[in-house]
């Protein structure tokens, strides 16, 4: 099946929060997240990731879609994609 990393896709009110990454020759804009620890489910995954990368607390609220992709000469990545909010956004 490959590496399994989940993305939360994060709205907070009229924005979507993405991350910068610099890399040495580009910036690329990413959803927070990554790979799937040992025991761990896809919506616990995307709530440390957030805590770790933005230092938000998240609520995941549904499964949007997955992607199986192959980048260069690394293994297959399956990437689990969940929407999620900070909580403060909850609608009432």
């Amino acid at each position: 099946m490959g590496h399994i990393r989940v993305r939360a896709i994060i709205i907070d009110q009229d924005r979507i929060l993405l991350i910068k990454r610099v890399k040495k020759t580009s910036i690329i804009w990413v959803f927070p997240g990554g790979g799937l620890e040992q025991g761990e489910t896809h919506e616990e995954t995307a709530i440390r990731e957030c805590k770790e990368e933005l230092g938000v607390d998240v609520a995941v609220l549904e499964y949007f879609d997955t992607i199986a992709t192959k980048y260069l000469e690394q293994d297959q990545e399956n990437l689990f994609y969940y929407g999620a909010v900070i909580p403060r956004c909850l609608p009432a």
